[in-house]
């Protein structure tokens, strides 16, 4: 599963959580053992825990960061993680500067835009989340962005769903049983099962023959 390409999502709010910090470091490892490549968004929280794991891992040649601003922090806002893109840049990691538009787009729209452009450039999704799904998915002001009641996290996981991809969940700093885990929006279906690390769950798509 992940010897191809690894996107990483998950909240921002919270940033310097040890327990992310160890959920983090164990996903980017498995990753880079598996020969996989990473793609990471630009903010603090769960971006910059697999940031800083990828780094003192050694592994950040294999990241592609996706930033919302541009170079020289242009574009940034409070929860932008620039210090942590440029520690990874400095240890080889590439950066897509504006991956969720130019400095014109409003600063969410932003984020969100490079928030699909990360999940898009790989094949599995794994996402930090720190409390169930606020509400059932709805359409949202974009078909392959549903809303989740605000949870950013959320959405990325119906985000990848939608787009057919495998979802690696790891609650952090709570814990699901599997009949609590949400119907996902993707047309083809697909279910949850036990997942690779103690307390993570896997949604895999429907397969058709």
């Amino acid at each position: 599963m992940f010897s191809s390409s690894v996107a990483f999502s998950g909240s921002r709010a919270v940033a310097g959580s040890p327990c992310l910090a160890a959920a983090a470091s164990i996903a980017v490892r498995e990753v880079a053992v598996a020969g996989g490549l990473l793609s990471v968004g630009c903010c603090v929280g769960a971006d910059a825990a697999v940031l800083n794991s990828a780094v003192a891992l050694g592994v950040a040649p294999s990241v592609s960061v996706y930033s919302a601003f541009g170079p020289g922090a242009l574009g940034a806002v409070s929860v932008s993680n620039w210090g942590g893109v440029y520690r990874a840049q400095d240890s080889g990691a590439t950066i897509h500067w504006w991956a969720g538009g130019n400095q014109s787009v409003p600063p969410r729209a932003r984020l969100v835009n490079r928030s699909l452009a990360c999940i898009r450039s790989a094949s599995v999704l794994v996402a930090f989340v720190v409390g169930p799904l606020p509400v059932p998915f709805k359409v949202g002001p974009s078909t392959v962005w549903p809303w989740s009641g605000g949870s950013g996290s959320w959405s990325s996981v119906g985000a990848a769903a939608l787009l057919g991809h495998p979802v690696v969940l790891v609650p952090v700093g709570w814990s699901s049983t599997l009949a609590a885990l949400p119907v996902l929006p993707a047309p083809c279906g697909g279910s949850w099962s036990s997942g690779l690390w103690s307390g993570s769950w896997l949604w895999s798509p429907a397969l058709f023959g």
